[in-house]
């Protein structure tokens, strides 16, 4: 007994070997397992390879002869000889209902050519059941013959070929290879199915552009209310020239002296700051230098003058200019005791005589003493002057 059939029949013991369903299954197993051990072999020759599956079919051919049925030749009613017979020499032989022996006369040879280029796999298994001739002529002759006539062969698959075990018309098994057919059924699904999930894919991210509005102008996003175009009109705010107020004529209003250069006593200088009386294109003049941007010089405010503008709004005004040709940034703040202060003011001084005002709304408190005004020269820590000509405060009327 050589290898293929040995394993085989091991198989076979394993499991219920008359039944056809499970004979197929060890015959594919074996077959699969013959092809990986042959392809994963590179010393093997084509030779050699045909040859082991050769002797593979004829190892299943024989194995096969084991589970035909026996029959009975067909007789008369009377137990005599048919009209159709003969001879008894030329009759069938009689065959035992026992077990059978394999003979290597009776093993029929299995004809199966595999394509040395795999073709691809067949999903399904046919089994053919061929019947003889002589047995279509044959009377039936009882149950066993009928369900010898109908016993259906088993078939399996050798790589991209369905093999199918069955009799030719001397009775014996032979085995019959045809090509499977291709899937190309599964094939046409799977490009079906991708089709259509890219097909998908594109439409939602086409519908999530169009609820997102990304493909709309920044005009036609825009749902809020339409605003006018913006337009620079001359009355509106520039920071590089800062508005001056007192448009109105300094005669129509009852100004109170805060400073003059007539009394240079009530300017105060700190460390790093410098005042002196000045004339200034034939008007005395009070020049102010700081040596660093946090350097005021501050002016008295009178505890009189406070008490006259408490309660009423007091529009202050400082006539200055800056040096020939320098213009110079200043800044102004306030101390006015209960009265609180006026902030912080920054004016660009200019090298002509100019008036720099801002108003406040005064509480109506009693002031306790006297205020300050402080005014650094140079907020850029330039060190320029300015020259002061007047401080001066004037109220509602």
């Amino acid at each position: 007994m050589n290898p293929i059939e040995k394993a085989i029949r091991n198989a076979l013991d394993k499991g219920d070997a008359g039944d056809r369903a499970f004979r197929e299954k060890v015959y594919r197993s074996v077959h699969a397992a013959l092809e990986r051990t042959l392809q994963a072999n590179p010393d093997v020759t084509p030779d050699i390879l045909r040859q082991r599956r050769q002797a593979l079919k004829t190892a299943i051919s024989a194995i096969e002869t084991e589970f035909i049925p026996a029959v009975a030749p067909p007789t008369a009613a009377d137990g005599r000889p048919g009209p159709g017979d003969e001879d008894p020499a030329d009759a069938a032989p009689a065959v035992d209902a026992g077990p059978r022996e394999p003979a290597a006369s009776k093993a029929p040879g299995v004809e199966l050519d595999v394509a040395e280029k795999h073709a691809p796999a067949a999903p399904a298994v046919e089994i053919e059941t061929p019947r003889s001739p002589a047995a279509a002529d044959v009377p039936a002759a009882g149950p066993r013959r009928a369900r010898a006539a109908e016993r259906r062969e088993p078939a399996f698959e050798t790589g991209g070929e369905t093999v199918a075990v069955k009799r030719d018309e001397n009775g014996d098994l032979r085995a019959e290879t045809r090509p499977a057919p291709r899937r190309r059924r599964g094939r046409l699904f799977a490009g079906l199915f991708l089709a259509a999930t890219v097909v998908a894919a594109v439409g939602i991210g086409v519908w999530w552009v169009s609820e997102q509005g990304l493909l709309r102008s920044p005009e036609e996003r825009d749902t809020s209310v339409p605003n006018p175009p913006k337009t620079l009109e001359e009355e509106e705010f520039q920071p590089a020239d800062p508005p001056r107020l007192g448009s109105e004529p300094s005669e129509e209003r009852n100004w109170i002296t805060i400073f003059s250069p007539d009394n240079p006593g009530a300017v105060v200088t700190p460390a790093g700051a410098s005042a002196e009386v000045v004339d200034s294109d034939g008007e005395p003049a009070l020049r102010i230098r700081g040596e660093g941007a946090d350097t005021p010089v501050l002016f008295d405010v009178g505890q009189g003058v406070l008490q006259q503008i408490a309660g009423r709004r007091a529009l202050f005004d400082i006539v200055a200019r800056s040096e020939e040709g320098e213009e110079t940034q200043v800044s102004v703040t306030c101390n006015f005791g209960e009265l609180g202060d006026c902030g912080r003011n920054r004016y660009s001084v200019v090298p002509t005589r100019s008036d720099y005002l801002f108003d406040l709304a005064m509480p109506d408190a009693a002031p306790g003493a006297a205020g300050t005004i402080a005014i650094v020269p140079d907020v850029d820590a330039g060190a320029k002057a300015i020259e002061i000509f007047e401080i001066r405060v004037s109220v509602a009327q």
